[in-house]
């Protein structure tokens, strides 16, 4: 008996392990996408990938893509064959072809028709999945159901702001912070990576409390950066603003990691696996924030909400030394 339960123990935290690892992927594949792809029109014969914008992508029964198919507020039909992968920000994959890859859909619909066939996994986060009895899929099946369609939902909510969010412009700054993050990210946790656990431990701790100092840090910061763009009048004002710069900067970045961490140790507890290295928890709760920075909703307020505890995590523990800020020193008495 005690051998059974042993097993079944061990069954579960596989499980949990499993559904990590899947979730993991999926976000790593989404991240993929948005780097590896490259490429504006779709040949028949195409070589190269294809990324667009508010365009739809339609491979023919007689045609093979070689690589990877990236659409972003666009639909994907698939007759043909796609031996890369195919994901799809807030629009449709339809599909009654061949996909070689993963088939990823964010905040869409996923339609897998009579004779699809998929080679590895079907991903769908805040969507829809509908698969028909005779479609094959080789891979794994994640599916988060959302409410509808991302894109008609950003259409209804920012009536003419959707085109605006997924112009060239936006999407490059936003790929541009992203790799920023991937960057600097790593480095932090390297250099300082007791400090950036010590902060992550304290967040878990006393959460509301860092929230609240974050808020209160950040309302300090606006007020003094206005009063310091009043003083740009005169001469002092420039050589402070820049000080403040490189102290806001600095706070956010040593901050912002440990929410990284924070994130990524939190996620890793849901599904069982306590002992995620440190790295791995700044990834993984940097995919997932840039995952909701492509999300028109949830961008600001989600990336808000970081920066209130970035700011909240260094005040309230010296950048992650715990000590304090300021030390009591006592005169000696002399009789």
């Amino acid at each position: 008996m005690d051998d059974l339960e042993l097993f079944h123990k061990e069954a579960i935290q596989t499980g949990h392990r499993n559904n990590l690892s899947r979730l993991t992927r999926a976000f790593l594949l989404i991240l993929g996408s948005f780097f590896l792809s490259s490429g504006d029109a779709l040949p028949a014969e195409n070589e190269k990938g294809s990324i667009v914008l508010h365009e739809n992508i339609k491979v023919l029964p007689d045609e093979t893509v070689e690589k990877d198919l990236v659409s972003f507020g666009g639909n994907i039909l698939i007759e043909g064959k796609v031996r890369g992968d195919v994901f799809s920000l807030g629009g449709e994959i339809v599909t009654t072809g061949r996909v070689e890859g993963s088939v990823v859909s964010f905040g869409g619909t996923v339609r897998l028709q009579d004779e699809a066939f998929v080679q590895k996994d079907v991903i769908v986060l805040g969507g829809t999945l509908e698969a028909e009895n005779d479609c094959r899929i080789l891979g794994d099946t994640i599916a988060f159901p959302g409410n509808g369609r991302f894109s008609n939902l950003v259409g209804r909510t920012f009536p003419g702001k959707g085109q605006f969010y997924l112009s060239p412009f936006i999407l490059g700054l936003k790929l541009f912070l992203l790799f920023f993050w991937l960057c600097i990210s790593p480095l932090v946790i390297l250099i300082f990576p007791q400090q950036v656990a010590r902060g992550s431990l304290e967040m878990e701790k006393n959460f509301v409390r860092i929230g609240l100092i974050g808020i209160v840090a950040m309302i300090f910061t606006f007020l003094t950066l206005l009063f310091f763009i009043l003083l740009s009048v005169i001469l002092i004002g420039f050589p402070l603003l820049i000080l403040l710069f490189a102290a806001a900067s600095l706070i956010k970045i040593f901050g912002t990691v440990v929410v990284f961490h924070f994130i990524g140790k939190k996620l890793g507890g849901m599904f069982g696996k306590t002992r995620i290295s440190e790295i791995s928890a700044v990834f993984l709760g940097l995919a997932i924030m840039a995952l909701l920075r492509f999300i028109p909703i949830l961008n600001l307020p989600a990336w808000f909400l970081v920066n209130i505890f970035a700011f909240g995590i260094v005040l309230a523990t010296k950048f992650g030394t715990g000590e304090p800020w300021f030390r009591k020193t006592q005169r000696a008495i002399q009789g």
